[in-house]
């Protein structure tokens, strides 16, 4: 948690805004039937980190997975996103063009429609993680990173007291 909390502090906005797209499968019908009921201006809170890609076909496919009885698939087209994380050039497979959003994400529903899967058309509208949150995770990592320097050196100088011995 805390690497993702680092990752999502130290996120930067950027000028261009990517459409991404996540394809949810296997989900309890109430949760669907939760998602169907949604109106234009609605808010949907994303706490987690998010994995979404930029090929709408791969999540389209991945939604389009037959759902066993009970259960719903979705796909989300989230539009005007201007902070995250390309995964991309990490992946293992590049071609899905993994897009990572961080953590509090909100979206705001433009549009519902269809089913078989289930569409929401959602507006990016930011991390939301508070500024303060943000400040004192930065500061545990410097933290964190001087225990881990000065652990590092007193370890070279029990090395070096050996050598000398």
């Amino acid at each position: 948690l805390k690497w993702q909390l680092l990752i999502s502090a130290v996120r930067q906005k950027s000028d261009v805004q990517v459409t991404a797209f996540r394809g949810l499968c296997n989900l309890p019908v109430s949760l669907v039937q939760d998602f169907a009921s949604k109106k234009q201006g609605d808010l949907i809170f994303w706490p987690a980190m998010t994995s979404t890609t930029l090929e709408r076909r791969i999540a389209e496919d991945y939604a389009k997975q037959p759902a066993p009885e009970g259960r719903g698939n979705c796909l989300f087209v989230v539009s005007g996103i201007d902070e995250g994380f390309s995964l991309k050039e990490l992946s293992q497979y590049p071609r899905e063009a993994e897009f990572l959003l961080p953590l509090f994400s909100l979206l705001q529903v433009e549009k519902v429609q269809g089913d078989a899967p289930l569409t929401l058309t959602c507006k990016f509208l930011g991390c939301q993680m508070p500024a303060a949150l943000s400040q004192a995770v930065v500061q545990d990592h410097h933290r964190a990173q001087q225990m881990l320097v000065a652990a590092g050196k007193a370890k070279d100088q029990q090395v070096i007291l050996r050598l000398e011995n």
